[in-house]
Parts: structure tokens; sequence; C-alpha cells
């Protein structure tokens, strides 16, 4: 799969900026960067970030889901790693590019 989607893309394993995740369906292309992924955001973080695109509070959003603040912040830093962002706005920005998210709900 891998070979595959080296020549697909014209890369070589060596290729700097490149990132690969193995077995994941959908493919996302960002800047230098290919970002092959299955499902970015689990049914929690989803639901996280719906609350956090609609202004609420890591409080508000804990007493909502009934998990813990630190659960919350966990939840949103797992999902920043993901896509490799620096802070809550670059994860929105991200997942509203990738159509992970949406204002409209």
């Amino acid at each position: 799969m891998l070979f595959f989607l080296y020549f697909l893309f014209g890369l070589t394993p060596a290729t700097k900026n490149v990132v690969i995740i193995e077995y994941y369906e959908q493919i996302y292309i960002k800047e230098s960067e290919v970002i092959i992924i299955k499902e970015i955001l689990t049914l929690r973080e989803r639901e996280v970030f719906e609350l956090l695109i609609m202004n609420k509070s890591t409080k508000e959003i804990a007493n909502e889901l009934g998990i813990s603040e630190k659960t919350v912040r966990n939840h949103i830093s797992n999902v920043m790693q993901k896509l490799g962002v620096k802070g809550r706005a670059g994860a929105v920005v991200e997942l509203l590019k990738m159509n992970e998210l949406s204002l409209d709900e």
C-alpha cells in the first residue's frame, strides 16, 4: 500500500514533509504533506469540537458531556496532535477545511 502511495504521488520513502499513516482510506493534502486518514475524529472528539465551535467553554463542554474538564482538554489536545496544529483555533480551521465540522449545525 505504501509503495503504491509513493508511486501515485511521485514520492520516495525519504521525501521530507510527507506524513503517511498506514491503513487509512481518505486522502487529505495539506500544503506539502500527504496525510491518509481513516477517521480523523473519534465520536467523543467530534462531540467536543461541535460544542467548541458553539463557543462553549471547557467547563460547559465537560458538564454537558458528563466528563471532566481535564478529559475535554485531552480530547482537544489529541485532535491538535493528529492534525499537527497548534491551538484549538488551528484545529477548528483544519477540521472545517476538511469538512469534518460544519458551522451550520
